[in-house]
């Protein structure tokens, strides 16, 4: 597990997964900015996982029953984060923070 924390991981996660929108989130003052940062992380997360990707890049085509199951495992997490569960995907911890 990356012990690295969380707003370094985001705002790595962001400059390299889109450079126009980690441009972007400096225009915003610094409680903004971390926001925008966190939902952008899991954001990245949810479309890297449906599309067998890593930061945008090396997508992989799968069958629909396995993006169904890929959707559905974000959605049963993204509710376990929301309810306050604790998180182990730093994705996770950041929509946490947002919501």
């Amino acid at each position: 597990m990356n012990r690295q924390p969380l707003l370094e991981q985001v705002t790595q996660t962001m400059a390299v997964g889109s450079k126009s929108f980690a441009t972007a989130a400096k225009l915003f003052d610094a409680p903004t900015r971390r926001s925008t940062l966190m939902l952008y992380a899991w954001c990245r997360h949810c479309d890297d996982v449906i599309d067998g990707q890593t930061l945008g890049e090396g997508g992989t085509q799968h069958a629909v029953e396995d993006a169904q199951a890929r959707m559905q495992h974000l959605q049963i997490e993204t509710r376990r984060a929301y309810s306050g569960a604790h998180m182990d995907e730093p994705a996770f911890k950041a929509f946490q923070e947002v919501a």
